[in-house]
């Protein structure tokens, strides 16, 4: 154990990051000319970035601000003006509804994100179910950072970032099979056996990075991995969030009971739910020294 902790902790000095003063460690990679991408993902696979570093490490790790400080200003207004050309398409060509209300908002960011995908004005139908995860991932990030423009392009790229590779979430579909299999077999099985395993919504939760699912307050921690470039976390929150709600009588279902799990699943976690499923997550993935 000791030996495992001192190889790691001598791999992430070795790389510039170290496990004392973790906040300041950060600070001081983000000011470094260039930013080392690099670094910051190490340091996300090992820490939780502080609140005050949040956006700029998500947007640099995002390639919404550039590695060099001495452009960062004028990238980030190009952004904001091609927000707002986009924001005016919208509004032109009758998309939006209404004036901007604090209902509507998330439905104008869909609608920009059509736009800026090229599947509007020419008719293009969306996917229902991106509609709703990028919808979803908007609301908590309106809360997280301070403007809409930064809420769009982060939303914008997480949304993408999850969702591109249709075929990488149904992989991770059996992925989440397999672990929870090793780590609960009895629920696993049960599951199974009484036909719901294929009616868990694993692509709900994996399309929307688990908004919606998570509390807010928790949900930091969960797109720190996957911005950091593991998305196969995403994995293994579901299976550890499935070992928690097995406490709330999923093993008591009985066959193709359907109704009876959604009960279950749509039972908002609270806060601290959510942490032990975090914390369990991350537990999960160094035991199983997994490269997501």
């Amino acid at each position: 154990m000791d030996d495992k902790f001192n190889f790691r902790a001598m791999y992430y000095e070795k790389v510039g990051v170290t496990a004392i003063e973790g906040s300041k460690q950060l600070g001081c990679l983000l000011a470094e000319e260039p930013v080392d991408k690099s670094k910051l993902q190490t340091y996300l696979a090992q820490f939780a970035i502080p609140s005050m570093y949040h956006t700029l490490t998500w947007q640099m790790l995002l390639d919404i601000a550039p590695i060099y400080g001495c452009i960062r200003v004028f990238v980030a207004k190009q952004w904001e003006m091609q927000y707002e050309d986009l924001y005016h398409a919208v509004t032109v060509l009758g998309y939006a509804d209404g004036p901007p209300t604090e209902d509507n908002v998330t439905e104008r960011l869909w609608r920009i994100h059509e736009i800026e995908e090229g599947l509007l004005p020419v008719g293009l139908s969306s996917n229902s179910s991106d509609r709703t995860n990028f919808i979803r991932i908007a609301n908590y990030m309106l809360n997280i950072v301070d403007n809409q423009v930064d809420a769009f392009w982060l939303t914008n790229k997480l949304f993408k970032l999850i969702n591109d590779n249709k075929v990488n979430l149904q992989n991770f579909v059996t992925a989440a099979g397999f672990h929870l299999y090793k780590e609960d077999e009895e629920l696993y099985e049960h599951l199974v056996n009484v036909g719901l395993f294929d009616n868990l919504p694993f692509l709900e939760w994996f399309g929307c990075g688990f908004a919606y699912f998570i509390p807010e307050t928790c949900i930091y921690r969960i797109w720190d991995k996957v911005i950091g470039g593991s998305t196969g976390f995403l994995v293994f929150i579901s299976v550890c969030l499935l070992v928690n709600l097995r406490r709330r009588q999923l093993m008591k279902l009985h066959k193709e009971d359907t109704t009876g799990l959604q009960r279950i699943l749509k039972k908002e976690l609270i806060s601290t739910e959510a942490e032990l499923v975090c914390n369990k997550a991350i537990e999960l993935c160094n035991k199983l020294r997994t490269n997501l």
